[in-house]
């Protein structure tokens, strides 16, 4: 798994331009793979012009997507393209992520989509989306820069990845009614079950830190949770990472290994969290 994810995220570092993109072919998607990753996976063409195959060791999605500008840049020179997406979709999400569901919890479809962009000459790497789609068409977005990047070569792309700092963090995140189905097996199925398990989790929001996450933001996240399991409303979140959040962090978490709960600390540390909740007519 850590190592089909290293191959994806070598393929995303990439400089990005501002332009389109536009439509792949077949050959490309093969070489391109093959140049990034150092293996072999055989492509198919969607109608809107993405790169489709069987998705990549370690992974199981029922269908995974990619697409890419200035692929000459990688094919040529072994450069990085100047664009790259990723869309990955599945029926039952949740189980191919590893989460734990309910026995009698209905399967989550979902749609994931990421898409990175460069500013070369500000030396930054946008998360110009990072969308997950889910059932009914609630969803949640979020969006970011990557600052003190520097993807000109391999040796500076080495040495700025793990320097590079994320500022300029929003989340936003649509609910509606129809989503009470697939949360109703987690949040209880009578009244009384509902009340106690939102209680519960409304606790557990106010024992939250108060220095990343101040009264107005858990005020709003207690009024989401007052509306599961049906959120119709949209919580918008702009995350203040203050200097910015060290992308060591989590180099040394996955790759060199450490422990998830001291990554928790130490980016609450520095991190502020303001939210709204705003009920939908």
């Amino acid at each position: 798994m850590i190592k089909a994810l290293l191959a994806l995220i070598a393929l995303l570092a990439a400089p990005i331009s501002g332009h389109a993109f536009s439509q792949m072919q077949t050959h490309d998607c093969d070489a391109a793979w093959q140049a990034a990753t150092g293996e072999q996976l055989r492509h198919s063409l969607s109608k809107e012009g993405w790169c489709q195959a069987q998705s990549p060791a370690g992974f199981s999605f029922d269908q995974f997507e990619w697409r890419a500008e200035g692929l000459e840049q990688l094919l040529q020179n072994t450069l990085p393209p100047t664009a790259v997406a990723i869309r990955v979709t599945d029926a039952d999400m949740l189980n191919k992520l590893g989460v734990d569901t309910k026995p009698n919890a209905p399967a989550m479809p979902m749609q994931i989509t990421l898409v990175l962009r460069q500013n070369v000459q500000a030396k930054q790497v946008v998360i110009e989306t990072l969308k997950i789609a889910g059932p009914n068409d609630n969803m949640v977005t979020l969006q970011g820069v990557f600052h003190d990047v520097d993807l000109s070569s391999t040796a500076k792309m080495q040495v700025s990845l793990g320097s590079a700092k994320l500022r300029d963090v929003t989340i936003l995140g649509f609910g509606n009614r129809k989503l009470a189905p697939f949360l109703q097996p987690y949040i209880g199925d009578t009244f009384p079950e509902r009340s106690r398990k939102r209680s519960a989790m409304i606790d557990q929001i106010s024992e939250w830190p108060s220095q990343s996450f101040p009264t107005a933001t858990k005020r709003a996240i207690k009024q989401m949770i007052a509306t599961l399991p049906a959120p119709n409303g949209t919580l918008h979140v702009e995350v203040d990472t203050g200097a910015g959040l060290s992308a060591a962090i989590f180099i040394q978490t996955f790759v060199i290994g450490g422990s998830s709960e001291g990554v928790g600390d130490r980016i609450l540390s520095g991190t502020v969290f303001h939210a709204t909740w705003a009920n939908a007519e």
